[in-house]
């Protein structure tokens, strides 16, 4: 089994890198669109239920959503 420390460890690297993808912005219709990005990350805990977890990243995403703008949240349990 994944440690879940381990795979949440993996998955905040991974999300500052895509925030880091966001800063710079879009050229459309020759005009500069910038992008704003909110991630949830919810931990999968031993016997968890998959809606379990997704209710995790769910809640994640609410609180990086209501604090900002280009975040991230992680919710453990």
């Amino acid at each position: 089994m994944i440690d879940p420390h381990d795979a949440v460890a993996a998955a905040t690297l991974v999300s500052e890198r895509m925030l880091a993808a966001f800063e710079t912005p879009l050229v459309l219709s020759d005009r500069l669109q910038r992008l704003g990005l909110h991630l949830g990350i919810g931990a999968a805990l031993a016997d968890d239920q998959p809606d379990h977890v997704i209710a995790r990243a769910d809640s994640a995403l609410s609180r990086a959503a209501g604090e900002g703008t280009n975040l991230y949240r992680v919710a453990l349990q």
